[in-house]
């Protein structure tokens, strides 16, 4: 009846490690743990727990958890967020961009930007469109229709 107490806190240790990651992992553990702990109530050996607690979590695991997964999951991927929006939008130069230097501003912020190739430069007041960030650099197309959508 010991054993019953050890499955029960598993489980309950799973459910908010669950609550705190929200990504199924725990849950199916927990699933695990609690027919453990039916398993003990029923009079099954304390190895044979471990293995039918060990089935069911796996079980969980492979089978349950990518059918829950699709199903609350969103079928189209997470919008772009923070830099990762720009990618794709008109900056207007502030300065003659080259490969060394330059600025743009962006959404009223002022960044500084560079063309991806030494030979090629976009002069002030042009618009350009952002191909990709590099730290903290605009990498800039001399061709805005170049790359995406405004």
């Amino acid at each position: 009846m010991a054993a019953l107490w050890i499955w029960l806190a598993i489980a309950v240790i799973c459910v908010i490690a669950e609550v705190l990651t929200v990504n199924l992992i725990f849950f199916m553990i927990a699933a695990g743990a609690v027919v453990g702990a039916l398993a003990d109530v029923v009079g099954v050996s304390g190895p044979l727990q471990i293995l039918i607690a060990a089935v069911v979590a796996a079980a969980g695991l492979l089978l349950v958890r990518p059918v829950l997964m699709r199903r609350f999951l969103p079928a189209n991927p997470a919008s772009a967020t923070n830099v990762d929006a720009l990618i794709g939008k008109l900056a207007l130069t502030a300065e003659t961009v080259t490969d060394t230097a330059g600025t743009a501003t962006i959404n009223g912020e002022t960044w500084s930007a560079r063309v991806p190739v030494a030979a090629e430069s976009i002069p002030a007041a042009q618009r350009a469109r952002i191909v990709r960030i590099d730290g903290v650099y605009l990498i800039l197309s001399a061709n805005p229709n170049e790359g995406g959508a405004p």
